[in-house]
């Protein structure tokens, strides 16, 4: 469960979220919505650690994880898969090794794993034979497949997207 308790953050002065409460179940599809620069992204990066609230709690399973240390929040990265609303990718990479990267930060699997995943992910978003592609070279629709299999490839627990419809 994830869960928001008087989160408040502002950037140079100018209030982005103030004194938000919200509670999202296990096991459950939640959307937000809004107009441009209404602090969603803001929101999901709370969420994930990203960011530190500047008042207020963020809890995931119970655990608040402005309390965590860096290796702690390390970890419990783990748990989660994130589409970024520009997809944050590496143009200097192949597709392949965007999708690898999460996994050869964060896990300690074979390359014969990291493979296997890889290919799985490019199968499920139908871009299979694509893993020796630069990304600069894709057009913007692939781009967003290939962050939705980046977001996936970790079997994590939750998974955040930010704007999956834009691009």
């Amino acid at each position: 469960m994830i869960r928001l308790q008087g989160v408040s953050k502002s950037f140079a002065g100018k209030t982005v979220l103030k004194d938000v409460d919200l509670q999202v179940p296990e096991a459950c599809l939640y959307g937000l919505i809004g107009p441009g620069a209404s602090g969603k992204s803001v929101l999901l990066k709370l969420v994930t650690g990203l960011l530190k609230p500047d008042s207020g709690r963020v809890l995931v399973d119970g655990r608040d994880i402005n309390q965590m240390t860096d290796l702690e929040l390390q970890q419990f990265r783990t748990k989660f898969g994130m589409l970024f609303q520009n997809n944050a990718l590496f143009d200097y990479l192949t597709v392949g090794e965007n999708i690898a990267f999460p996994l050869r930060r964060l896990f300690d699997l074979t390359e014969d794993e990291i493979q296997q995943r890889v290919g799985q992910r490019l199968r499920y978003v139908s871009l299979p034979g694509f893993e020796n592609r630069l990304c600069a070279g894709l057009s913007g629709g692939q781009k967003k497949r290939v962050g939705v299999a980046r977001a996936m490839v970790t079997q994590a627990q939750i998974v955040l997207y930010d704007e999956p419809a834009a691009g």
